[in-house]
């Protein structure tokens, strides 16, 4: 799934209509990427389970950051 990419009062601004969508939200600052916004209408057992999956995948990524 695609992430929207936003700016930070863009974000702010349009919060409401974030949280009510499914597609997560790369919220940028002065064109960098700042943190992302994972909407997950309540706290079902799968999507808790898939955000497990994903820290676990970042944490793999940024154990190997910087690249060689």
């Amino acid at each position: 799934m695609e992430s929207t990419k936003v700016g930070i009062r863009e974000f702010r601004a349009g919060l409401a209509e974030y949280i009510s969508s499914e597609a997560p939200v790369a919220v940028n600052r002065h064109g960098q990427t700042v943190g992302y916004f994972i909407p997950t209408h309540g706290q079902v057992a799968a999507d808790v389970a898939s955000l497990k999956k994903a820290s676990a995948e970042l944490d793999r990524l940024l154990s190997r950051w910087p690249p060689a």
